[in-house]
């Protein structure tokens, strides 16, 4: 495979080893101890020092400090020299970023490799190799496996599923979970977040809550802001709502998009809301706002989009990737609003007597997986390694670990080559005061508009696509004289038989 053609496939990826030889040649290669890292050129790798500058390891990607500045120069960790650095001093150290990253630490008493809160430079490993790399293709490529990959069968990757707990589509390699880290010393994950279970705050703390939240996502805008001119998508969701709300110093360092996807493709009446909102806020508050028009794409596409995130998704966001390349500047960075789901209960069910979860069988069908017995099998070995106080609890830990980890994560390494590719919401505290919000304030689905009303109050009032009521708002409030919200008005009409 020729350079350019790796460098485009494995865009932004990089390979950790202490023996690897298959390596693409024109990428970055650092060494410490008998380890080596080795980097896509767009993947930074910044050293990690004691005050003696004694070299302790590194990080590993968009790591964004507690000041809002994207870090990019060694960091010093705070003790004098490699003897006094301990586990609880590196991670007190390591989740006060935000960002996009991994940390490696490489000590006599230390050998780990950590993950950012959401897991989304993701990690996969081979226990018998004793090798890492961000996606299985990636390291059975460096590991010179003579795999068919246009023979690999992808029946099981349907929209939406994935592998979890920690499974791959290669027996042998494993996926890293967030709140774990990996031990170099034995090749075993182990969890060092959730150990104990949080507890939830009173109501009377939710609006310290909202504070948290609103002010880390905003420090992670701030971080990519400052240096690169930054896309983010806006829809009817809460979730990027959200987000717009915490750009409001920032948003004209921003432009927004909302994908068109064509009627046959999709079908959908939620596409159409989609495209109507991004266009009616963006005129409301004169924001910088494109339609990107979505094609089908060809199969040797999907098998690319295949290769890129490991195998580990559905090949369906490809038609992003091809609608970002053709009309977005890829020198500019990219923001996803993967995560924010933790804060609303996404897998939470409707009755409102649960008490608990212990069936393996329930869960894959809670995360619309398929009951395999090595499925059962993992879910219930990551069951017995987590500590919380109630079933809602355990399923927002089972969305950010399973569906942001193994299902979000990965697809990052499939989106357009921009130069930064992020998740706002990708914080420890952040996904902590998520979780710990009270169970009857997160069913009312409260954080989207309080997040609004702290931020930017004058976006609030919009209503979002689930919320009863919107399509007639929409009919109401469309202007004649906008082609594109006709467009809109037409697809919403067709799938609704609504009358303007």
């Amino acid at each position: 495979m020729e350079a350019k053609q790796l460098d485009l496939l494995f865009f932004g990826q990089f390979i950790i080893s202490q023996n690897l030889q298959n390596i693409p040649q024109t990428w970055n290669t650092f060494h410490l101890q008998e380890w080596q890292i080795t980097t896509h050129p767009n993947l930074p790798v910044i050293p990690l020092q004691t005050n003696n500058e004694d070299c302790a390891g590194w990080i590993v990607g968009f790591p964004i400090n507690s000041n809002g500045e994207l870090i990019e120069v060694t960091q010093f960790l705070p003790c004098q020299n490699l003897d006094d650095l301990t586990a609880n001093g590196i991670e007190d150290y390591l989740y006060s970023f935000g960002g996009r990253f991994i940390c490696v630490v490489i000590t006599q008493n230390l050998r780990r490799l950590y993950l950012d809160p959401c897991g989304s430079l993701a990690v996969v490993y081979s226990t018998t190799k004793h090798c890492i790399a961000s996606t299985t293709s990636l390291l059975k490529y460096a590991e010179n496996s003579s795999i068919d990959f246009q023979n690999i069968s992808t029946q099981f990757l349907k929209p939406n599923r994935f592998y979890p707990a920690g499974l791959t589509i290669f027996p042998e390699l494993q996926r890293l979970l967030p709140n774990y880290y990996l031990d170099l010393e034995y090749w075993k994950p182990v969890r060092h977040w959730l150990q104990k279970p949080l507890s939830r705050v009173p109501h009377r703390q939710i609006a310290e809550q909202i504070e948290i939240i609103a002010h880390h996502v905003q420090n992670n805008l701030r971080g990519v802001t400052q240096k690169y001119h930054s896309y983010m998508g806006i829809t009817s969701g809460r979730d990027s709502r959200m987000i717009l709300a915490c750009s409001r110093e920032l948003h004209r360092k921003m432009t927004f998009f909302t994908f068109d996807y064509p009627d046959s493709a999709s079908g959908r009446y939620a596409d159409a809301v989609d495209v109507y909102m991004g266009c009616k806020i963006s005129q409301n508050f004169a924001l910088n706002h494109l339609v990107l028009p979505i094609q089908t794409p060809t199969e040797i596409l999907k098998q690319e989009y295949f290769l890129r995130i490991g195998y580990s998704g559905h090949w369906g966001k490809i038609k992003d990737y091809e609608a970002c390349c053709k009309h977005l500047e890829l020198q500019n960075a990219l923001l996803i609003g993967f995560a924010g789901e933790v804060g609303r209960g996404y897998y939470w069910p409707k009755e409102k007597n649960k008490s608990w979860i212990d069936s393996p069988k329930e869960l894959l069908s809670i995360m619309h997986l398929p009951v395999y017995l090595k499925f059962c099998e993992a879910i219930e070995d990551w069951l017995t390694d987590i500590s919380v106080t109630d079933v809602y609890m355990l399923l927002d830990i089972l969305y950010l670990e399973q569906r942001v980890g193994c299902w979000a994560s990965p697809h990052l390494y499939g989106m357009a080559p921009f130069k930064i590719v992020l998740m706002p919401f990708n914080h420890r505290k952040i996904l902590e005061a998520m979780i710990r919000l009270p169970v009857e304030y997160k069913r009312s689905q409260g954080l989207a508009d309080d997040i609004v009303n702290f931020m930017w109050p004058e976006l609030s009032g919009r209503p979002y696509q689930r919320r009863s009521g919107f399509s007639g708002y929409v009919s109401h409030n469309l202007h004649n004289g906008k082609q594109i919200l006709e467009k809109a008005l037409r697809k919403i009409l067709s799938y609704t038989n609504l009358h303007s």
